[in-house]
């Protein structure tokens, strides 16, 4: 059993460690979720994680916690769905290359 207040409600944005980005508190998110995902929440980071940790599914991931702007309707403990973090912009090349860049190091250890 979980005891939750309503007027406290947070997201949990658990983030895979392949997909990681640099998030700094403040950054703006808006979830789509699987309730009504054509009118997203949206919300502000209040935390990140500095750790990964195994989340189910047996993906390593690292937890975001983000307070809701106002009153969001539709919303209820345990409920899913999608979450987009804005980040810092960056450049094209970077934006582009990040993913192949990730495989490389991983691979070869760079």
């Amino acid at each position: 059993m979980e005891v939750a207040d309503p007027d406290r409600m947070q997201l949990r944005v658990d983030v895979p460690v392949a997909d990681a980005i640099a998030v700094s508190k403040g950054a703006k998110v808006r979830a789509f979720l699987d309730s009504d995902p054509l009118n997203p929440a949206s919300a502000e980071v209040v935390a990140a994680s500095f750790e990964a940790r195994m989340i189910e599914g047996d993906v390593l991931a690292y937890r975001i916690y983000a307070a809701l702007d106002g009153d969001q309707p539709g919303m209820r403990l345990g409920i899913r769905g999608t979450a987009q973090i804005s980040g810092e912009k960056v450049a094209l090349a970077y934006y582009l290359f990040r993913k192949p860049i990730s495989v490389i190091r991983q691979r070869f250890g760079l």
